[in-house]
Order: structure tokens, then C-alpha cells, then sequence
């Protein structure tokens, strides 16, 4: 895109593959041991963000789901405080290994005036993995779509980006998704937060917390998954669960999936760990 100001990589190599053959290898591993969901062409999901290896099959199992003819997609990161306002990356396309995924640079002017006023809302211009992680697996379900990058907190200002956003959808007509991004319960010594002490107890308890948190999306009960973020820490980025919900219920989701959940102690078992689900909406 010459002329055109693009979106380089950010995250080093571990946490996702810096080539086509390998992307297109783990897709094919995840495909073959995928199972079927009860929703039919879903419109927006909660998917993980941490690197491919712990949570990489979590996130393609909540892409895969979403209507492939989608013209734009949104994808909501997070990793803000509440009152953080919104975040908005702001270049002409974004890297992959797989080509570049144009910006729906009209769908985000649209949103910026519709925010205007709102919210806060500054240019995203640091490297964090929330929204990057992902951007492999969209630009190969969704070869023709163009992206739009958000970061939000996890307060109410995320409730009002998925307002707006789902409005604008409805206003352009067009096929639109949304992908929030968030980890579940950050649990050990490297994250400060050992309520249940180490050991089974310990697992027992995360897998209790982040259980709740899911059913809780499933549920979509939008301030109540930003309740238990902070409350009872099972979410590093609430709001953008929070903003995925409301825009789905406001398109018109009838039905949710929990697709999946695991921990990070399944793979590793080390004092500290991390939970990942996936969720998607439909009708």
C-alpha cells in the first residue's frame, strides 16, 4: 500500500507464527480436532489473547464461528483501567504473515463521530497483544473484510462503544462482527492474587471464578461481567467482554455458546496461571 501508513508487528515470535506455512499449519491442527456449536453464523465472540501456544485454539474456535462475509470487523482489546476511555488504532492497514487487512477506515470516521462527546477516545500507538494476537487468524476467515482496532476500559465507557458500534452496523447495513478479547482469572505470585493459598485448592477456586465469569457472558449480562472483573478479578480486559455484549444483544443476538475453557496449568503446571474461554452470540 504504497502511500499508506501499516501496522507493523509488534509482539516478538513466541506468541504467534512470523510466517504463512506455520499460521496456516496450526489452523489446520485446530480444524481437525474442532467441534460442531449450535449457533449458525454467529456475530460476535469473547475470545483469549495470550500467546498461540496456551490460547491460539480457544480464539480460532470463537473466529471460525463468525459470518465469513463480513465486511468489517471489530476487534475490542483491552488491558485499561476503567475510565480509560477507548483507544483506536488509526493507520491504513494492519501486517500479517498471511497480507496486509485493510482499516475500514469509513466505518471508523463514522465511530469516532458517533463517540465524539461520549468518550474519550486517543490513538492506540502501543504494542499490546489484545488485538494483535488475533489478526493472523482474521485476515484468513475473513480474506476480503476490513478491520477496525480498539482498546477500551473496563468501565462504562465500554458499554458505550458497544452501543454506538452496533448502532452505526445497523445505520450501514452492511455485515458487521465483533471480537472482544480477554484472559480470565490471573492467578500466583506473578500476579499478586493467591485468595485459595497453592495447589488443587488453588485450581479448584480459578476454575470456579472464571466459570462464573463465563456464564455470566453467556447470560449477557454486560455490567455484571464489568462487576466481576474487578470484584472478583476474573477478566484482565472486562470491557471488552462487556462491549462485545452490548453490541450483540442491541443486533440481536437470541442465543449464546460457551465453546470452551481451559487454564494455563493444563499445559504448565506452574504456581502461576491463567484461564481462557470462549464464547459467541447468534441467533
Amino acid at each position: 500500500m504504497k502511500g499508506k501508513k501499516v501496522r507493523k508487528r509488534g509482539l516478538p515470535v513466541g506468541w504467534y507464527p512470523d510466517v504463512e506455512r506455520e499460521v496456516l499449519k496450526r489452523i489446520t491442527d485446530w480444524e481437525a480436532t474442532d467441534t460442531e456449536s449450535h449457533l449458525d453464523k454467529a456475530f460476535a465472540s469473547i475470545i483469549p489473547h495470550a500467546g498461540w501456544t496456551f490460547s491460539g485454539a480457544l480464539a480460532w474456535k470463537g473466529i471460525r464461528l463468525l459470518n465469513e462475509d463480513a465486511e468489517s470487523v471489530i476487534v475490542v482489546g483491552g488491558h485499561l483501567f476503567a475510565g480509560s476511555g477507548i483507544l483506536m488504532a488509526l493507520e491504513d492497514a494492519f501486517d500479517t504473515p498471511l497480507g496486509l487487512i485493510p482499516a475500514d477506515i469509513g466505518f471508523r470516521d463514522l465511530l469516532l463521530e458517533e463517540l465524539s462527546g461520549k468518550v474519550s477516545v486517543r490513538e492506540d500507538t502501543e504494542t499490546d497483544n489484545s488485538v494483535e494476537i488475533h489478526l493472523p487468524l482474521i485476515k484468513y476467515h475473513f480474506p476480503k473484510a476490513k478491520l477496525i482496532w480498539l482498546r477500551v476500559g473496563s468501565g462504562d465507557e465500554s458499554l458505550v462503544l458497544g452501543e454506538c458500534a452496533a448502532r452505526l452496523a445497523m445505520d450501514e447495513g452492511g455485515a458487521t462482527v465483533m471480537i472482544g478479547s480477554t484472559d480470565l482469572t490471573h492467578y500466583g505470585p506473578d500476579y499478586h492474587f493467591m485468595p485459595a493459598g497453592t495447589g488443587g485448592e488453588a485450581y479448584r477456586w480459578v476454575e470456579a471464578n472464571d466459570a462464573e465469569m463465563i456464564e455470566t457472558m453467556v447470560r449477557m449480562e454486560e455490567s455484571e461481567v464489568l462487576r466481576r472483573g474487578k470484584e472478583d478479578r476474573s477478566a484482565c480486559s472486562s470491557g471488552a467482554a462487556a462491549a462485545v455484549i452490548r453490541f450483540a444483544r442491541m443486533i440481536g443476538a437470541m442465543k449464546s455458546e460457551r465453546l470452551a475453557y481451559y487454564n494455563s496449568y493444563k499445559l504448565y503446571r506452574a504456581p502461576s496461571f491463567v484461564g481462557y474461554g470462549s464464547v459467541a452470540y447468534g441467533r
